[in-house]
This record gives structure tokens, C-alpha cells and sequence, in this order.
């Protein structure tokens, strides 16, 4: 157990067995590679001093290497770019790992009795059943036509554990990952280091891959039915056909830039999918496209999607854990990186000797928000903007 937690450990920080050996050896705890090796392998045992000198480099606590796993992860999907190594395929899973471990302990606390809204694998074969699978989890979680508004929100309130993986520049190649967390827990990892709409399609597709049991068909046309499926859910035939009508001879592109800021699927998206469903031609799709191309549209549409498309749910555990005195400021910063720097000073009161010390961007921020929430206050309150007791007359003075 220590070793695989060793590894885990390593590999959620991206970090390779030479670079963790010559760090510790260059910080007066000298090992080889291959003595580390050894230890991530069970075939040999580290001393407490090793660990806690390992513990500090990989940036968790001592105790997480002798802890007992509580989550068994698996693995579904991975939706990648060619070029990703498996390095980095190793690490974006060992990473997602630790935040899902940290999301399910805390939900054992708060929500003993939770259990997500998700249902049972269909059986996909075809296109068509790829949309009925996409209708059946909006059945589900009683969307019927609706417009999906946060999708992030809206699968995280049913239950789905949603992973951010933001990357660092190297990892561009990620899109998304899926799996389930003890059996029971739907899991999707994402990149949000890319545009709302890119994020809700990506989350969108892996809640494919999780919905739907393609059997033995394909990796290449299980893809294909997770992009179909994608874009069902986000905007159902219903929803298509009464933005569009039945058919269309022609369709301007800037409907379609309409259509993407009102349910947050890009135009290219839309655009594919009144092809799929024969609202276009294939020739006017062809058309569609060489006018993207054409405009240099294909990599940077001309409108973009605004949400706030960011999950949510391990943050707001992980805060209410720390105000309850359950985990220490420390820890939380171990589980996600950040979340008491930048979360704490919107819900204390900081004095004004504190706030003069902070960058003038941040000053501004914080006096910009204290005059919103003044003007709430003051449009709220009668007594304020109450002035019928004045004629117009009462508002000048006879000179």
C-alpha cells in the first residue's frame, strides 16, 4: 500500500522518479531512482524519516502514505490528443484521483445518505439510440426541452463528480476523462483552461461515454456516438427543429451565432447537427463550413458562450470542512491548491490596514463589489427611495 500510495503521490504532482531523487538528495535525503523505484513497487520498505522528507517534496502528509485508499476508480475513457504521453495520461488520472478520494470522504461527512441521479448504462448501437440515450439522461434529471443553463452545476447537483483539470501548457492534449468512483459515483474529469461552450460539450461527452454501453463496437465509432450524443443533450431535436424549422435551403452563419450564445453549443456544433438532422443539405453544410474556413472561424469563432462553467462542489465541502474545524487550511490547500487564498477574502472582512497591503487590482475589486452590494442595499430599502412625500415643486428653491 505505501508504494502504490508513493506513486500516486508522484505521479498527481507530475513529477518523474529521477526528479523526485535528485530533489531528495539534493535536500540531504539521498536515493537513487531505482531505490525509489523499489519503494513505489513494494519491494522495499522506507524508514518515518524517508517518509516524511518524501511526504514534504510531494506535497501531501506523512500519514497519506500508510492510509488506507478509500476510493477504487474505474477508468472509462480517455479523450486525448495523439501526442499526450502517457506520462501525462498518468498524471492527470493520479491527480483526478486524489481530488475524488477528497470529494467522496467529504460527502461520507456532510451527505452520508447521498446518492447520485444517474441511470444504468443503455445499450448504443446506432446514431439514433445514441440520442435516445442523450434524452434518457435529460429525462432523468427532468430537463425535457429545456435550456441546459451551467451543465457543470447541473451534474454536479445530481451527483456526478466533476474534476477540474486545468493542465499546465504542456497538457493542451487533454479534453476529458470519465470512469466511476466505487461503483456508484459517475466521475468526469475536464480541462477549464478552454472557452464555456468547449467545457460543456467536453463534459457533455464524457457523460456520454458514462450513460451509454456500446458493447464491443469500435473505439473510432463509440467516439462518434459520444460526440453525437454531446450534442443531443445540449440541444435536443425538439429544441433544433423549432429554432431552425423542419428544413432549411439557407441558413445565415449569424443564426448560428445566436443559437450558441442562447444554449451554449458552438457554431460548428450546430451546424453538424442540422446536418444530422437533415435540417440542412449536405451541400449547404459544405457551404457552412468553407465560410468558417474562409473567415479563419474554424479555430476562433466570431461569438463566444458566457457562463461560468467551473466546478464547484469540492471547493464548497472543502470550505465548509475547514469553517467546521474538520480539516486544517493546510490540508484543504493540499486537496486543491489555492481554494483558502482565493476564497477566504470574499467571505471575511478584512480591515483596512490588511487591504491597503493587497495589489491595487485587488483593492479595486473588493470597493467595486462593497458599491454593488451598497446599491442592492439602498434599492431595497423604502425608506431610502421612498420620495412621494415631495411634490417636484419641494426639489427647488425659490432664489
Amino acid at each position: 500500500m505505501i508504494g502504490e500510495r508513493i506513486k500516486q503521490a508522484r505521479l498527481a504532482l507530475g513529477a518523474t522518479l529521477d526528479e523526485i531523487a535528485s530533489d531528495l538528495t539534493d535536500g540531504g535525503t539521498p536515493i537513487t531512482k531505482a531505490g525509489l523505484s523499489k519503494y513505489e513497487k513494494g519491494k522495499s520498505t522506507p524508514s518515518q524519516t524517508f517518509l516524511i522528507a518524501l511526504a514534504k517534496r510531494l506535497k501531501v502528509k506523512p500519514s497519506f502514505f500508510v492510509t488506507e485508499p478509500t476510493c477504487e476508480l474505474c477508468w472509462h475513457a480517455f479523450r486525448r490528443q495523439a501526442k499526450l504521453p502517457q506520462k501525462l495520461q498518468d498524471h492527470v488520472k493520479a491527480s483526478a484521483e486524489q481530488k475524488v478520494e477528497a470529494q467522496l470522504w467529504l460527502i461520507s461527512i456532510f451527505h452520508q445518505e447521498e446518492k447520485p441521479r444517474f441511470p444504468r448504462p443503455v445499450s448504443v448501437s446506432s446514431f439514433e439510440e445514441a440520442e435516445q440515450a442523450a434524452s434518457h439522461l435529460r429525462h432523468t434529471w427532468g430537463l425535457r426541452n429545456q435550456t441546459i443553463g451551467c451543465l457543470v452545476e447541473l451534474a454536479e447537483s445530481n451527483g456526478v463528480i466533476v474534476v477540474d483539470h486545468a493542465g499546465l501548457e504542456r497538457d493542451r492534449q487533454f479534453d476529458g476523462l470519465c470512469g466511476v468512483a466505487n461503483g456508484t459515483f459517475p466521475v468526469a474529469v475536464i480541462s477549464t483552461s478552454v472557452t464555456d461552450d468547449r467545457i460543456r460539450y467536453t463534459l457533455a461527452h464524457e457523460l456520454g461515454h458514462l450513460v451509454m454501453d456500446c458493447g464491443d463496437v469500435p473505439e473510432k465509432e463509440e467516439e462518434e456516438f459520444a460526440h453525437r450524443f454531446a450534442s443531443a443533450f445540449i440541444v435536443p431535436e425538439a429544441i433544433m427543429r423549432k429554432e431552425l424549422g423542419e428544413q432549411r435551403r439557407n441558413i445565415a452563419l449569424r443564426e448560428f451565432a445566436v443559437l450558441k450564445q442562447k444554449h451554449g453549443l458552438s457554431m460548428q456544433s450546430l451546424v453538424r447537427r442540422a446536418l444530422d438532422l437533415d435540417i440542412v443539405s449536405q451541400s449547404h453544410y459544405a457551404s457552412l463550413f468553407r465560410q468558417f474556413s474562409s473567415m479563419g472561424w474554424r479555430k476562433k469563432e466570431p461569438v463566444d458562450y458566457k457562463s461560468d462553467e467551473q466546478p464547484k462542489r469540492l471547493l464548497q465541502l472543502l470550505l465548509r470542512a475547514l469553517s467546521e474545524g474538520i480539516i486544517t487550511e493546510e490540508r484543504a490547500e493540499q486537496i486543491l491548491p489555492g481554494c483558502t487564498k482565493n476564497s477566504l477574502r470574499r467571505y471575511t472582512r478584512p480591515d483596512a490596514r490588511t487591504i491597503r497591503k493587497w495589489p491595487a487590482e485587488e483593492r479595486q475589486a473588493i470597493l467595486s463589489e462593497a458599491a454593488s452590494k451598497a446599491l442592492e442595499d439602498y434599492l431595497a430599502d423604502n425608506e431610502l427611495t421612498d420620495f412621494e412625500a415631495f411634490s417636484e415643486d419641494d426639489l427647488y428653491v425659490d432664489s
